[in-house]
């Protein structure tokens, strides 16, 4: 007779947790086309980095508790970051504006185009162990479903609207 059995396994958890370290520049040529409305060409650049990822690290208790839970995993505490994350980043495009005065910000329609796209895979390290599976389908379905690559696609180009100021 089979039986089902559940199964607790470890996988990395994919987290967007920001930067330490921040530069940002931002160029404008604005052309006034009547009374409030404003067309602007603008480049923009920038990093938001993590230079310290030795601070991105689980909760002692926490880590003490996985790995004794599963030690064949041997977490060590510390995350993992993309690469492509880590690059200066930048923008040009156009941008319509329109001052509001009741909110007192403007009111920006613009268009943008993204020079340097990701386009990438961001795989999580597999730790499961096969000695905790019956078989090695299931096994091999486990790491299929828990260790499949995550698709980070950016759009090389991109059209907005918001009511706010650039900074």
């Amino acid at each position: 007779m089979l039986s089902p059995v559940l199964q607790q396994i470890p996988v990395y958890q994919l987290i967007f947790p920001g930067g330490d370290t921040q530069m940002v520049g931002n160029f404008e040529y604005r052309i006034p086309i009547a009374g409030p409305v404003v067309l602007a060409a603008f480049f923009d650049a920038g990093v938001n980095r993590i230079s310290r990822p030795n601070q991105l690290q689980i909760n002692r208790g926490r880590l003490d508790l996985l790995n004794g839970q599963f030690p064949q995993a041997a977490f060590d505490g510390q995350s993992i970051v993309a690469d492509a994350s880590q690059k200066m980043r930048s923008s040009a495009g156009l941008e319509l504006q329109i001052m509001m005065p009741v909110v007192n910000a403007p009111f920006r329609l613009y268009w943008a185009y993204n020079p340097q796209i990701v386009q990438d895979f961001l795989i999580p390290p597999v730790v499961a162990d096969r000695s905790y599976f019956s078989n090695q389908a299931t096994f091999v379905n486990s790491i299929a479903l828990h260790g499949r690559a995550f698709p980070y696609f950016e759009k090389r180009k991109t059209f907005r609207f918001t009511i706010s100021r650039t900074f």
